[in-house]
């Protein structure tokens, strides 16, 4: 019993400790569920009415779409990441809405349905997405496949293809799996992507074509719009130029803005949380010091030249230890190929004798040098004809069954006839590299008397050949060209790298930033309305030429600050606004630096009235220079002659359309429309350019003849279709989308 009265002395205690233990035990769970959401909302990429998008789904959906190119392609690389994360995301957000809708109407794809819709081929499904791929096939190098499923002739799809290439595909996986079984898998999962995809636009079509049927129109209207299209009015205009009253004679106030804003409030409905940035970027050029270097190397890298032959150097071995972009072929070059390596190569080495080794020079970002080892009269053009063998002894053979008469078209070796072919220099004298045996077959060919047989070792095999006939003699340039990138030094680097720091230390807010690029010499360039699928900080990358630069090998648009995802990150996830970003560099071509600074928030609903001021403030200088013109213009044609107005007669006004000085008066031509014949208007227009007073001279009758009422119905129809983007449009703002790919 004292045991007993001890413990309930220590209720309290036990209590408390119990407590706290539970306590501790709770806080544990909730702490791993709340760290579980967190890592949950990392891995969300988007979300469309409250359905998430994860980071796995998403990554499966772009890489469905990269095999749906790459096998209409036959390319494995090259592919725009960010055009197809864009095209991705746009088709996912559009489907996701639309699915949603179509369901409630009761719309789906039947298998039969999608059955038939492959079968038919006839759908403009196809041509589109033809268009999007680069065409609509199957492409693999590896096994030398290349089919298109589109008619080019009739431009249908045609399924029996897919179905012959799947079977077959199927039947050799069967047969030998470890030789077709990689191929097979790979064209049975391209397939179910753009079946998949097929689907989906075929039910977005679908849906569409449903919405554009509820647009209507009815012979009342049809002939209002053909009217409006048709009828012709000649007007006398009278017309005072808004320019002709100084924007400083002109008292516009923040009142007259905010009046102005309500007024026009639902233009500034803003559906998405974008942002604008200022940034300056600082590009590392070389320096004086490392031209003169560059120099240098390349002047000791010629004087060798002079040392080939008794210091048993090569030419080759000049060029390759100088870490030249160009080769040495030691094959010729035409006047267009030394151009096509510089522009003006061919004129400078016109004027060199053999022998002789140039000065380095500078042309754009590269260093020159180069040195005249022959000059020479050759054909630019030969044709030949030859055939491979085996061996030496085959090889003879040949050429003493050609010698004794036999025509060379009628040999054959091992099934393989002869072949004819023209080797002109354009095919060989700027390429990047030339294997030993290339080289030597060149040569042979371009040494070789017309009409006389040869025998030559190529590889482990003989090449039995004849040049047949040549053309087009030119003279020939033996040159070594060493081309060397002018490049900056690490300490060229680190130098500007030093100063650019020292610039951003200097500049903690945007203004002291904008304030700062001016003595330090930078230039500082806005990006206004950054959203979260933007891809980067700047646009195009532009050569000095003022041509934006493309990729040699793919032909895209090159950017001038690619791989700047980060500082769009800093901008949504860090930045307030007037902060300045820490420094980015090595971006593009690894020779630029970046720093950003955050200068406005737009979030979502109505942009603020200050960020829309510029254009406020145009519209309400519009609105009192237009009362201030009205007064001039008064109510006749010739009165506002004598306040100065100009006067024109113009032709050609419809209800639909009115083109003055080359800028469309919409208003105008309403006004035009409602005034009869012989009067003049009521009241002054209100113009994009000016105020407008006019009387109407004359109009073209109204003509009913032959009018196909129908047609302009249907024609009605057709252009009323349009509006359905404004449903669409609609729903996706209702969809709620949240766009989280900035972040992966």
């Amino acid at each position: 019993m004292a045991a007993i009265g001890k413990i309930r002395s220590w209720g309290p205690w036990l209590v408390g400790i119990i407590g706290l233990a539970l306590f501790g035990f709770i806080a544990t769970d909730f702490t791993k569920s709340c760290e579980s959401h967190a890592n949950a909302e990392r891995q969300q990429v988007g979300e469309v009415k409250g359905e998430k998008l994860m980071i796995t789904d998403w990554t499966a959906m772009l890489n469905e779409y990269k095999s749906i190119i790459q096998a209409n392609t036959g390319q494995e690389s090259g592919i725009d990441e960010d055009e197809v994360k864009d095209y991705v995301w746009q088709q996912y957000t559009i489907y996701s809405v639309i699915s949603d809708e179509a369901q409630k109407l009761g719309l789906a794809v039947t298998d039969d349905e999608f059955k038939a819709f492959l079968t038919d081929g006839t759908s403009p499904i196809f041509m589109s997405l033809a268009r999007q791929f680069g065409g609509f096939g199957y492409i693999n190098q590896r096994y030398q496949i290349r089919l298109s499923f589109i008619d080019q002739q009739t431009g249908r799809f045609d399924y029996n293809q897919v179905s012959q290439m799947y079977n077959s595909l199927k039947k050799a996986n069967e047969q030998q799996p470890q030789e077709y079984g990689e191929l097979f898998r790979e064209f049975e999962n391209y397939w179910n992507a753009a079946e998949k995809m097929l689907r989906q636009q075929l039910l977005i079509y679908k849906y569409h074509t449903l919405l554009q049927a509820c647009y209507l129109s009815n012979p009342i209207s049809a002939k209002e719009a053909y009217r409006a299209n048709t009828v012709q009015s000649r007007i006398a205009l009278a017309s005072l130029a808004y320019s002709d009253i100084s924007d400083n004679t002109v008292s516009v106030s923040d009142a007259d803005m905010k009046a102005k804003y309500e007024e026009k409030k639902e233009m500034f409905k803003w559906i998405n949380e974008t942002r604008d940035i200022k940034y300056v970027v600082c590009e590392v050029e070389a320096s004086e010091a490392d031209v003169d270097n560059l120099k240098k190397e390349l002047t000791e890298a010629g004087k060798q030249f002079a040392h080939v032959k008794a210091d048993s150097l090569t030419v080759e071995d000049i060029v390759s230890t100088s870490h030249s972009t160009v080769n040495y072929l030691g094959l010729g070059y035409t006047q267009e190929g030394l151009n096509n390596i510089v522009a003006g190569l061919a004129a400078r080495v016109d004027s060199m004798s053999v022998g002789d080794t140039s000065e380095p020079f500078a042309v754009d970002d590269d260093m020159y040098l180069v040195s005249v080892i022959k000059k020479y009269e050759a054909n630019d053009s030969i044709q030949y004809q030859s055939i491979p063998v085996a061996t030496k002894a085959s090889a003879d053979s040949i050429v003493n069954l050609l010698n004794s008469g036999t025509p060379f078209d009628s040999v054959t070796f091992y099934g393989q006839a002869a072949t004819k072919a023209w080797l002109e220099s354009a095919q060989y004298q700027n390429a990047t590299s030339i294997g030993y045996d290339d080289k030597a077959f060149i040569r042979a060919i371009t040494s070789a008397p017309r009409g006389e047989l040869k025998v030559m070792p190529i590889g482990s095999n003989y090449l039995v050949y004849k040049v047949l006939d040549t053309r087009n003699q030119v003279k020939k340039y033996d040159v070594a060209v060493i081309k060397r990138p002018i490049e900056f030094s690490n300490d060229t680097y680190n130098e500007t790298y030093k100063r650019f720091n020292d610039f951003i230390s200097e500049s903690p807010t945007t203004d002291a930033l904008v304030k700062n690029a001016e003595k330090y010499g930078y230039t500082v360039r806005d990006q206004e309305n950054i959203n979260k699928g933007t891809h980067r900080v700047g646009g195009y990358l532009y050569g000095k030429n003022g041509q934006v630069v493309t990729d040699p090998k793919t032909r895209r648009p090159l950017y001038e600050l690619p791989n700047t995802i980060e500082a769009i990150r800093w901008a949504f996830d860090e930045a307030q606004e007037t902060n300045v970003s820490k420094l980015y560099d090595r971006f593009g071509d690894g020779k630029r630096l970046l720093v950003v600074t955050m200068t406005k928030v737009h979030p979502e609903g109505y942009l603020d009235w200050e960020s829309a001021k510029d254009y406020l403030k145009n519209e309400v200088l519009r609105d009192k220079k237009f009362q201030m013109l009205s007064k001039k213009l008064g109510n006749s044609i010739e009165a506002a002659r004598q306040q100065g107005a100009a006067v024109d007669t113009i032709s050609g006004i419809m209800f639909g359309h009115a083109t003055i000085n080359g800028i469309p008066e919409r208003r105008l031509s309403g006004a035009v429309s409602a005034v009869a014949v012989g009067q003049t208007s009521k009241h002054v227009v209100k113009g994009e350019n000016g105020a407008y007073l006019f009387q109407v001279i004359d109009r073209t009758p109204e003509s009913n003849d032959d009018l196909d009422m129908k047609a302009i119905v249907r024609r009605c129809i057709q252009q009323n279709r349009s509006y359905s983007n404004f449903v669409l449009n609609e729903l996706y703002e209702r969809a709620n989308v949240v766009d989280n790919r900035y972040k992966f």
